[in-house]
Formats: C-alpha cells, structure tokens, sequence
C-alpha cells in the first residue's frame, strides 16, 4: 500500500512539474515576441535567478564589492539604471541589490528554451537593437510592461544605454528615454512621489594583479577546466564574446578576463526631482551613473 501511495505521489509531482514547465515554455514563446509582461515570478524562479547569477558572477566575474546596498533600500518604487558594458552586468547588479526585481532584456537574446528561463525568473523584453524599440508599438508595449510593474512590485531595472559600451565611456548620445518614459506612465497610476530613478555604477577589474589567490590558483591547474569546456568557456574567468557584422577591422572576438568587480549603488533620484523635458531628465541621469563610476574606479 505504501508503495502505491509513493507511486501516486510521484505521478502527480511528475504530471505538475510537465504542466508547469509547459506553462512557462508557452510564456517564453510570448515574451521572445517583445513587449509580453509573464506572470510575476514564482519563489523558486527568484531563488533559481539568484543562484545562477551568484555562479555566474563566480565563473565570469570574480568577487562583487558592493558599496551603499543601503541606497537601494528605498521606501518606494525603483527603476534601477546601471551602465551597460559587459554581458553580466545584470549578474553583478542582482549581487549588489538586497531583493529580487524585474527587468527587461531584448528579444533576440532570449529566444528558445532560455526564453521560458528568462519568463520563469521575471523578465520582460523588447524587440528591437542598439536600445530602441522596433517600431512604436513595440516601444509602447514596453513602457506599458515597465509601468505596469512599478505599480505593483519594488524595483524595475533597465540599461539606459543603448548599446555594451565595452571601454564604459558613457557617451551622451547613446542614452535612451526609454526609463523616464517608464516612471512617467507608472506616475498616472501611482503617487509620483513613490517613484524613482537608481543610478549604479559597475567597473571590472581586469589588471592580472587584482587576482584572487583561488584565482590563481585556479588558472594553474586549470580548475575546473572541463566543465568550463562543456559549458562553453576558454578558461576559468575569461569571456568571449562574438561580434556580430562586425565592422571592416573590428575583431570578430571580444576576450574579456575579469578579476573581480566593484559597484556603487548612489542615492535614489525621485521623479519630481527630475526636470519634466525627457531628454534633460536622461542627461541628469547619465551624469549621476558617471558619479557613481568614478567612485567605483576610485575604490576598486
């Protein structure tokens, strides 16, 4: 009898996980569309994206020193604006902050099975490339998904820049207004005064001298090498990166060897704070992630 019990225990448990698993493979075919909001994330999608971001940050980063977590401990609703210059920047943000939040990442990367991953954890996407949506009603969706959001959890994040500005120049024209758009839609259904922008600011290590004694001992045996070879890496740390049309003498391959990394969480920006022309607003912005660079480089 007991037998029977534990059989019929694991069929259900078996038929629930298919059903599940269906369930978010269906929701990633709609979000690789661009501009689909999926179900809040379960706890065990915020537990899973913690995991597997601390284990990126591990391979591909090194260790994450984190300076004023306590900004982001705000009494409100954040959209959290980082600069843009590596593939991992959301990992090293996810260390850097003491929740779980949303965020938006572009369709192309997010397409099949890790589309249902990425709509178990809790992202958004946008269809579009260098940080713009293709076409009006693809922007619309966005901000409507990023609105809607903030109205209902703490924090949303999103990359200003509209491009991985690898040598972290953080160049006035390659910021969008794609997140004062966000908190000005999330102001028509919430008080205003809720709302607000963090600006964080991530500088790697990339100097051999800033490596770790495990790191170095790492390289010397080569640990551990063949699960960085099923899995896709060169070496312990060391990131490469293809280059897609790449321009006549650009590389075809970016490789990237981190030491670690710092991050610098400034004082949230309210919205009413904020000039009302959109492209001032973006500009104050860019300016107050450049702070919080400059710190991080002073303190790494």
């Amino acid at each position: 009898m007991n037998w029977m019990i534990i059989s019929g225990l694991l069929l259900l448990a078996a038929g629930f996980t298919a059903y599940r698993v269906n369930f978010w493979m269906q929701e990633g075919k709609k979000l690789a569309k661009g501009g689909y909001l999926p179900p809040p994330p379960t706890f065990f999608g915020k537990l899973a994206y913690r995991l597997a971001t601390k284990l990126g940050c591990f391979l591909v980063v090194g260790p994450v020193k984190v300076i004023g977590r306590e900004n982001a401990r705000y009494n409100g609703r954040l959209i959290v604006v980082p600069n843009h210059q590596f593939e991992f920047d959301f990992a090293v943000t996810t260390q850097a902050l003491p929740y779980h939040y949303r965020q938006l990442a572009v369709a192309s990367e997010v397409s099949g099975i890790r589309s249902a991953i990425a709509a178990w954890v809790g992202f958004c996407a946008v269809d579009g490339e260098r940080g713009k949506a293709k076409g009006k009603a693809s922007a619309e969706a966005v901000i409507d998904a990023g609105a809607k959001i903030l109205t209902h959890d703490k924090a949303f994040l999103m990359f200003p820049q509209g491009i991985l500005a690898r040598d972290n120049v953080l160049r006035k024209e390659e910021f969008r207004t794609g997140w004062i758009r966000i908190l000005n839609r999330a102001a028509e259904s919430v008080d205003a005064s809720e709302l607000a922008a963090l600006p964080i600011g991530i500088i790697y290590k990339t100097d051999a001298k800033d490596a770790t004694w495990g790191h170095r001992l790492a390289n010397r045996i080569n640990f551990p090498g063949f699960l960085l070879k099923l899995i896709g890496f060169a070496g312990f740390r060391v990131w490469v990166s293809k280059v897609t049309n790449p321009e006549p003498g650009q590389p075809t391959k970016i490789v990237t060897k981190n030491y670690g990394a710092t991050v610098v969480v400034g004082k949230p920006i309210p919205l009413k704070d904020l000039p009302a022309d959109i492209h001032e607003a973006t500009e104050v912005l860019r300016q107050a992630i450049q702070v919080e660079v400059d710190k991080a480089k002073a303190a790494k």
